[in-house]
């Protein structure tokens, strides 16, 4: 499946990466903060520093300038946290109905 595959499956905003494409200042955090996001939506049983290796690997090939590695682990545990708390509300709504 590609990325456009996924993109649509866990209904995120797709990040295109290919070789003419880099992430700019101003677009880095965002981009692979939706990007971490929605790689950990599609597979919460990733292991938190698997998912940081891949968003390092990406970020260093992608973004111009690089973001700093403390950095990039603060948006990984960021968007973590967030399809975490997101899963717990749709499972208290659904648990109310």
């Amino acid at each position: 499946m590609g990325v456009k595959g996924i993109g649509e499956k866990i209904g995120c905003s797709r990040v295109k990466l290919n070789p003419d494409n880099y992430l700019a200042e101003g677009a880095r955090n965002d981009q692979l903060f939706k990007l971490a996001c929605g790689i950990y939506r599609y597979d919460t049983a990733l292991d938190p520093p698997v998912l940081f290796s891949y968003i390092w690997l990406i970020n260093d090939a992608k973004c111009r300038p690089p973001l700093p590695e403390q950095e990039v682990k603060t948006l990984v545990q960021s968007a973590i946290k967030r399809v975490r708390d997101s899963q717990r509300k749709i499972a208290r709504q659904n648990h109310k109905t």
